[in-house]
């Protein structure tokens, strides 16, 4: 059993959603073999939903919704068991449907029981995260992390030829994470290297306008129909020059 999910999920009485933070192809083979050692079937069970998504939508949400307010098929003593266990991974949401699970989870289905994987929980509405118990996964460096750090010792002309040569939608191509999704990720990896750059020397204070800026562009990937490229190249502009 995953020492790390053993440490954070209360078998006797466990919460009703859980938001862990983290990669999928780190985290999910692990909590699936966590749920497996609690007695879960999570191959051949019609109580158990295991959905990935690249852009969670509104539709996806309304699916959610109805499939945790049915009644189980294979009722059990250990009410542990008895519940419809919902696992969600994706990679970004559009705020129409964190607003539709924000309703959900206003009344949380006591049937249900219910995981959310995400890399970056910050793209999440901070009234929809206090729903859920939230958890961070131990994480390595990424390639966003690398990209954020070499960024920002760019020029601001090289930052925005960064921009877009890397953020130009791909959202058509197979296998591909979308613009959005990639976007969101990078502004991550660019707060904490910007964090850690600025606030380690001293009489930094005046540099406030570069996190607000990112602030912004993470509220607007959650809408749709916004450019992730407009929003990074205003980024770009708002950052002073290493």
């Amino acid at each position: 059993m995953s020492s790390f999910f053993r440490t954070h999920y209360n078998t006797d009485s466990p919460h009703h959603a859980y938001l862990i933070e983290g990669s999928h192809e780190e985290v999910w083979p692990d909590l699936k073999s966590f749920l497996e050692e609690l007695g879960i079937q999570t191959e051949g069970n019609p109580d158990f939903s295991f959905l990935v998504f690249d852009t969670f939508k509104i539709d996806d949400a309304r699916n959610i919704k109805s499939f945790s307010n049915e009644k189980t098929f294979t009722p059990n003593e250990d009410e542990t068991k008895d519940k419809k266990i919902l696992i969600v991974s994706a990679n970004n949401f559009l705020q129409e449907a964190q607003n539709t699970l924000l309703k959900m989870f206003e009344e949380p289905n006591q049937n249900s029981l219910f995981f959310l994987i995400t890399p970056d929980k910050n793209l999440l509405l901070k009234t929809l995260q206090s729903r859920f118990y939230s958890v961070s996964y131990p994480r390595n460096s990424s390639s966003h992390t690398k990209d954020a750090e070499n960024f920002i010792k760019m020029s601001t002309r090289e930052r925005i030829d960064f921009i877009k040569e890397n953020f130009v939608s791909k959202d058509d191509e197979e296998g591909e994470l979308s613009s959005r999704t990639r976007a969101g990720l990078f502004l991550n990896s660019l707060e904490e290297v910007l964090n850690n750059k600025i606030f380690k020397k001293e009489n930094n204070s005046y540099q406030t306008q570069p996190f607000e800026q990112i602030f912004t562009a993470r509220e607007y990937l959650r809408q749709n129909g916004t450019s992730p490229k407009s929003l990074l190249e205003g980024v770009a502009l708002s950052m002073p020059e290493f």
